[in-house]
């Protein structure tokens, strides 16, 4: 299944983007969008409790492993690419500093690529397992704003808008989710006391 997400994604690299997007950049922007589209069952699965017996999410829940391994495999040519463009010289400070993001990014991923086994569940524990994964995802969310803007500053394009926008939408909903999960934002009830 991965090489049909993969192939997918190169397909659609060269229909959509063809020249208008650096290369490197396109394989970001197709591993944000595998990366987005494998947190949309659970969120949406909570907001909308029917959602969970569509075919869109059957379907999504059960290539959501592919649908990752897919995003880390695109984001680790993306890195593949801006470094070998790039020539940087390792062995200087700055040069981690000015990749930090990335560097945070691939890392996260990396562990979610290594963890998203069926061993690693036995291992961990499903309740530890899911707990490791929300958390990396998330951080991985609000990360990968940050990678964006610090990145892609003083040369925006229609691809950066597009994927600010649509990591604020996934964050909104995350925050739905949780108001509805634990009434964040729901009204104080004040006890009367006579």
């Amino acid at each position: 299944m991965i090489y049909l997400y993969n192939g997918l994604s190169l397909f659609l690299l060269n229909i959509l983007f063809g020249e208008i997007i650096q290369f490197p950049n396109a394989f970001g922007f197709i591993a944000l969008l595998f990366f987005l589209i494998g947190l949309i069952p659970t969120n949406l699965r909570k907001i909308f409790p029917t959602f969970k017996k569509t075919r869109v999410h059957k379907f999504l829940v059960q290539g959501r492993r592919d649908i990752g391994l897919a995003s880390f495999f695109l984001s680790i040519c993306h890195a593949y690419l801006i470094i070998k463009q790039g020539n940087f010289e390792f062995s200087d400070l700055e040069t981690f500093s000015n990749f930090s993001s990335g560097i945070i990014l691939i890392t996260l991923f990396l562990i979610l690529a290594i963890t998203s086994t069926q061993q690693s569940k036995k291992n961990l524990g499903i309740g530890n397992w899911r707990r490791l994964h929300h958390w990396l995802s998330y951080t991985g969310l609000f990360v990968l704003a940050w990678h964006i803007l610090d990145k892609m500053r003083n040369h925006y394009s229609i691809y950066t808008l597009s994927g600010l926008i649509l990591i604020a939408i996934i964050a909104g909903v995350y925050a739905l989710r949780k108001d509805i999960e634990f009434n964040f934002f729901s009204p104080i009830e004040i006890k009367s006391t006579k």
